[in-house]
């Protein structure tokens, strides 16, 4: 197995939905869960980062906040002309409400804007 070259290496972000087990795992390997979720509105985040914490300490790692175990991410679309613009706000609509917002997840789609 290759190990990268840069030591300590870059930090791992890995995605996250609502896995504890998932969660715990990457927070013991010293990774960042990067979430779509906002970690003051939903109430399952406060347990997930608790747990996440808990198990970077014992394993050793210096994660002492929830900033060093959790980043949330963001979509960011821009067109070259409004047409196009309007084109790729209909497609990421149809992405978010078919895959995001649906069974079991219904993670709020957020801020909107033109």
């Amino acid at each position: 197995m290759r190990r990268p070259l840069q030591k300590p290496h870059p930090k791992v972000y890995a995605p996250f939905s609502y896995s504890m087990e998932t969660a715990k795992f990457w927070a013991s390997e010293g990774a960042k869960m990067l979430s779509l979720v906002t970690a003051d509105k939903e109430e399952f985040m406060p347990v997930i980062l608790e747990n996440c914490l808990k198990a970077a300490h014992e394993n050793g790692l210096p994660q002492t906040t929830n900033n060093d175990v959790l980043a949330l991410g963001v979509h960011l679309m821009m067109g070259k002309t409004p047409a196009k613009t309007k084109q790729y706000r209909k497609m990421f609509g149809n992405l978010w409400f078919s895959a995001y917002d649906a069974p079991p997840y219904h993670i709020p789609l957020g801020r909107w804007s033109q």
